[in-house]
């Protein structure tokens, strides 16, 4: 064993004959002695760090949120960016299907009135014929459209009672238009 194991402890009454080897294990346990440079820091050196240690570790953690927050507007101004080009897209590829569909219908109408007559002179019973052609293929496809999802809606809505109805007939016994038919007859005896 080394002769600081040795020394007086704390509560101890053992005894040394060595003078050095006491000042130091003294100067472990007393925050006022000098160290001496030759031995280990003792507890309170480490508690005397410990606000630096926490400054540091306060200022490594504002930095991690301040770089996750940077991130996220990064992040968020991406985002941004990519959605005002979208939209910009959007619109110049409207801007273009547009001037396509009426080059097309300034061109049928434009034909259509040189079959009624030779010239330009016949060129507005073209674009009469194509806009009527137009309109009404519109007016038909918005009807006809209508319709549909009107129908298909109403059929998906009753076969979804339907068969509601038929797994109440199944755990219950009885659907609620048999359970109405009971009231009713409840009722009319009861008037009866």
């Amino acid at each position: 064993m080394d002769a600081n194991n040795t020394q007086n402890r704390p509560g101890s009454s053992s005894s040394s004959s060595s003078s050095s080897s006491s000042s130091s294990s003294s100067s472990r346990f007393d925050a006022s002695a000098p160290v001496d440079e030759g031995t280990a820091p003792s507890t309170f050196s480490g508690f005397q760090e410990l606000p630096k240690q926490l400054a540091a570790l306060k200022e490594y953690a504002a930095y991690y949120v301040a770089a996750k927050v940077d991130s996220l507007k990064i992040t968020a101004r991406n985002i941004g960016i990519f959605a005002g080009l979208g939209v910009v897209g959007l619109i110049a590829f409207g801007t273009i299907v547009s001037t396509a569909v009426v080059l097309l219908m300034v061109g049928l109408s434009i034909a259509i009135g040189w079959i009624f007559g030779h010239g330009y002179d016949y060129a507005w019973v073209g674009a009469l014929i194509v806009g009527l052609l137009v309109l009404g293929g519109m007016a038909a496809t918005v009807i006809f459209g209508m319709r549909w999802i009107t129908n298909t809606s109403r059929a998906s809505l009753v076969k979804k009672y339907e068969n509601r109805q038929r797994e109440q007939r199944v755990n219950l016994g009885r659907d609620v238009r048999g359970r109405e038919a009971d009231d009713a007859e409840q009722r009319q005896q009861s008037v009866a």
